[in-house]
């Protein structure tokens, strides 16, 4: 049982960890994005 939660403290702090990461770079500036800057040269 001791071995079962463990895995679950591990599990959801990386879940933590994910959530905190995905709101921070959604929250970034979106105008900047590489995604953005990559597709730039194909814009007409």
């Amino acid at each position: 049982m001791n071995v079962f939660a463990l895995t679950l403290l591990v599990s959801l702090c990386l879940v933590g960890i994910f959530i905190v990461s995905f709101a921070f770079e959604s929250k970034r500036n979106r105008k900047r994005s590489l995604e953005r800057e990559s597709l730039l040269p194909l814009d007409d």
